[in-house]
């Protein structure tokens, strides 16, 4: 007998089905807990296998994609944009402003010279 899985069902079946079922797109677990599929065994190691190559790919992008929030992050700061908290620092002194508008009335009011660069 093998276990037939299908959606949401699942029953047992007598070995001499086994080609009936496939033909259908039954996913059929053997005895052994092998998953066969169109004819095609996939042991329990080679699903894991696949699934630790796939987690090592996340693992991988998601270290990516912390290094570019890091340059991003590095990038808004040269450039005076907002910190994490929202605050802006002004390029040209340690003055630190709640929004972009504040610390644009401030480089016009306190650095002048600025607007003409």
């Amino acid at each position: 007998m093998l276990l037939v899985k299908k959606a949401n069902c699942e029953r047992w079946i007598a070995e001499e089905r086994l080609d009936d079922f496939i033909k259908l797109g039954y996913d059929l677990i053997d005895n052994k807990g092998d998953i066969l599929k169109k004819g095609v065994a996939q042991s329990k190691e080679d699903f894991m296998r696949s699934n630790k190559e796939l987690t090592e790919k996340i693992t991988a992008l998601e270290a990516t994609i912390e290094e570019l929030k890091k340059e991003n992050a590095a990038l808004k700061a040269d450039m005076g944009a907002s910190d994490e908290d929202g605050s802006v620092k002004c390029p040209y002194c340690d003055k630190v402003y709640a929004s972009n508008s504040t610390l644009e009335k401030h480089i016009k009011a306190k650095h002048p010279e600025a607007e003409t660069e």
